[in-house]
């Protein structure tokens, strides 16, 4: 993930599956999951923009996107879920996100279990 590009990436995590469940506070979700979509923002831009208002609204786009993920994700037959909930600090470290940019948000892919 490359925020200011606005591109994606992948990254090499030792063990994908148990640094995920640790960075989504032992969440099976982040364990489990065959994709992962970390979500996002620009911190001071969106500041400069909107004011004291601008945490508030990055939140609200990453639910929508992540809505948005989760019904397309339906349509193709695969489950979605989002994570409000992670050691920001640790996440951010991990991708390499600078100072002004924060994760606000995580959707999790994969196919769904059945039974």
């Amino acid at each position: 993930m490359r925020p200011r590009a606005r591109s994606c990436g992948r990254f090499a995590f030792k063990n994908f599956r148990r640094e995920l469940h640790f960075l989504c506070l032992g969440q099976d979700l982040g364990r489990d999951a065959a994709a992962v979509v970390f979500h996002t923002a620009n911190l001071d831009g969106a500041i400069g923009a909107h004011g004291d208002r601008a945490y508030r609204y990055l939140h609200m786009d990453a639910g929508h996107l992540g809505q948005r993920i989760n019904v397309a994700a339906v349509k193709l037959g695969l489950g979605a879920s989002g994570i409000g909930g992670f050691f920001d600090d640790q996440v951010n470290q991990v991708l390499g996100i600078p100072e002004d940019e924060a994760v606000l948000y995580i959707t999790t892919l994969g196919r769904p279990r059945r039974g």
